[in-house]
This record gives structure tokens, C-alpha cells and sequence, in this order.
């Protein structure tokens, strides 16, 4: 529900430390979280760590990392994960969601997509799980840069990710 980045450098190193990987130099936590993407065979093409929290200027993960770390914790294909997808936000509801999708466009749909936020001021994200109209479990992974590096441009921005989680979550997608 609320984004720590200091724990979440912390329990990424207390992960390498137990797996048996080097826990300094600076860097290290980059380097034990690509090891264990490429281990569960997630694209980490593009990928650019410097940290585990994502905070270091220069840093960069494509949507489709994200969105293969999202298919491995809704699968629980790589146990552990599974707790991730229920503890992710809901929309409308908890978290950085809480007052996300109460707009008119979007507010059929509160209550359905789980997601994290990212929102920075050259760019703003949404990255989740949701279910279709047909039942079907989605992924989602949504970017977007661009927009005026202001109060109203980033708002607008998050209304628009809003508008497609919720176009998503309305689909029948057979």
C-alpha cells in the first residue's frame, strides 16, 4: 500500500545475503535482482539497475520486464510471489488507489484491477493485474511520458492510464 524504498533495499539484500550473493559493493542489489529475472527467464533487455528501489537517476525497465514479473506472481510460478498480487493497491479502494478511479469513465471498474503506481515527473505508470469482462486474469502494464511537467499534466496523465486499466477490465477479450 505504500512505496518504502529504503525496505525494499534492505529486503533485497537480506534476500542476496540468504541466497549466498554478495551484498556489497554499491551495485549489488542490481545485480542479485537481474540474476534472479533471468533466472525465472524474464526479458531483462533494456533493463538499467543501479539500486533495488528504482530511485537512482539513469535507471530503466521496459514494460515487458514488468509486466514478466507480474505473469510470475499471478502464476506463482516462482514461489513467494503470489503474496505480491494480493498485496498490490486496489483500485478505488487502498493505497496509492485510493482515490484512483472515481472518475465517471472509470469508477464501473473500483474495486477490480490491483496496481502499483509509479509517478515521476518526466513520466507516470500503472502496473498490474486485473480481470477481464470474460473472467480472464490480465496483466497490465502501462507507461507514459510526455505530458507537461506540471501539476495538471501529471494528473491528466494518471486519468489516462486510469481510462485504460478500465477499458481493459471492461473487455471481453476472447
Amino acid at each position: 500500500d505504500v512505496s518504502d524504498n529504503a525496505l525494499t533495499e534492505n529486503l533485497v539484500r537480506q534476500a542476496a545475503a540468504a541466497a549466498g550473493r554478495p551484498t556489497a559493493p554499491q551495485g549489488s542489489n542490481a545485480a542479485f535482482v537481474r540474476e534472479r529475472l533471468e533466472a525465472h527467464e524474464v526479458t531483462t533487455e533494456g533493463l538499467v539497475l543501479k539500486d533495488a528501489s528504482g530511485l537512482s537517476p539513469g535507471q530503466a525497465a521496459s514494460a515487458a520486464t514488468l509486466s514478466g514479473v507480474l505473469g510470475l506472481a499471478a502464476t506463482d510460478a516462482a514461489p513467494g510471489l503470489r503474496g505480491v498480487v494480493s498485496a498490490l493497491p486496489v483500485a478505488g479502494l487502498s493505497g496509492t488507489l485510493t482515490r484512483r478511479f472515481d472518475d465517471p469513465a472509470t469508477a464501473d471498474v473500483a474495486g477490480v484491477p490491483r496496481a502499483k503506481t509509479g509517478t515521476l515527473r518526466a513520466g507516470s505508470a500503472l502496473a498490474g493485474t486485473t480481470v477481464d469482462a470474460d473472467g480472464r486474469a490480465l496483466t497490465f502494464v502501462v507507461l507514459v511520458d510526455g505530458f507537461p511537467q506540471t501539476y495538471g499534466g501529471t494528473q491528466r496523465a494518471r486519468a489516462a492510464l486510469d481510462r485504460i486499466v478500465a477499458a481493459l477490465t471492461r473487455c471481453g477479450c476472447r
